[in-house]
């Protein structure tokens, strides 16, 4: 004979909760200044504790997320270093992303100024504090790329453990 499922109201509250912070980790991913990863993280952990799924990956993907998260952070800075750019111009990506998210003219913007002025402090050259400023962009860029992908695995193993 086949058991029937009671679900509670708590049970449905919490499968929209978490499908409402995993949407919000891949719309994260694509808004700067809104942790994606993280949030799709806390997402997964409120999955834990609802005992809706379990399993190694799942806790990889915790870890995954908030070391996507830090490395996000880092990766313009490290791609305007390996282009060629100054240590003050990966520094500057680094600061003036970080200063976008606190003043809001965006991280694509604050990556560029301060990959400019830290190149142009060193080089007074317009051409190659250009040239490094545009490879911090592309940081930022590489870097919503790898979130959107994580955010949408980390949905699609969601559900897939889930539902099927």
């Amino acid at each position: 004979m086949p058991t029937l499922t009671v679900y509670y109201p708590i049970f449905i509250i919490m499968e929209i909760l978490i499908f409402i912070f995993l949407v919000l980790g891949l719309v994260g991913a694509l808004v700067p200044g809104i942790p994606g990863p993280i949030i799709s993280s806390l997402g997964l952990v409120l999955a834990i504790i609802y005992k809706n799924i379990d399993g190694l990956l799942i806790y990889f993907l915790i870890a995954g997320g908030f070391m996507i998260f830090c490395f996000d952070l880092i990766l313009p800075s490290l791609i305007t270093k390996k282009s060629g750019g100054s240590k003050r111009a990966a520094t500057g990506a680094l600061v003036g992303m970080l200063l976008s998210i606190l003043t809001g003219p965006g991280l694509i913007i604050g990556a560029f100024i301060g990959a400019f002025i830290g190149e142009f402090s060193v080089t007074k050259n317009v051409s190659k504090s250009v040239h490094s400023s545009v490879y911090a962009v592309l940081g930022v860029f590489s870097g919503i790329i790898f979130k959107v992908i994580f955010a949408l695995f980390v949905l699609i193993t969601y559900l897939t453990l889930r539902f099927l």
